[in-house]
């Protein structure tokens, strides 16, 4: 009898299990699904900021004719701007960094090309010179 008793405890207790099997395995899916939802909600507001002013687009992306950055001089009347736009980028590119292991491979690797491109256009090196605390 002791052992029928033992081992209807152990099938109750397995039973027990399945669902917080699944609710890690859900819980894993909705964190994975939270970080891209982070991510495009962070980019989506980023682009507004090309939308608004979109003179500013070729002072961080390279042109697709030269393959070279245009440089924002600092005697330019949108300089500043170039400026503040390069910390927001800079403060996103912070934020995301421990996001970005969660990202699949394929994923990470053309978010890292991304980071990569706009983190070497002049502008971004300008605005770390000033800000040191924006240096890595």
């Amino acid at each position: 009898m002791e052992a029928i008793l033992a081992v209807a405890a152990l099938v109750i207790s397995l039973f027990a299990l399945i669902p917080s099997f699944s609710s890690s395995k859900y819980d894993k899916f909705s964190f994975q699904d939270q970080v891209y939802e982070r991510f495009a909600q962070m980019w989506f507001d980023m682009d507004h900021i090309f939308i608004d002013h979109p003179e500013m687009h070729k002072y961080f992306y390279k042109s697709e004719i030269t393959g070279q950055y245009v440089p924002l001089l600092p005697d330019d009347e949108r300089y500043d701007l170039g400026i503040c736009i390069a910390e927001l980028f800079s403060d996103v590119f912070q934020y995301t960094e421990p996001l970005e292991r969660h990202l699949s491979d394929k994923d990470r690797a053309s978010y890292l090309d991304y980071k990569t491109m706009i983190t070497e256009a002049p502008i971004m090196l300008a605005m770390q010179q000033q800000h040191q605390w924006h240096k890595e």
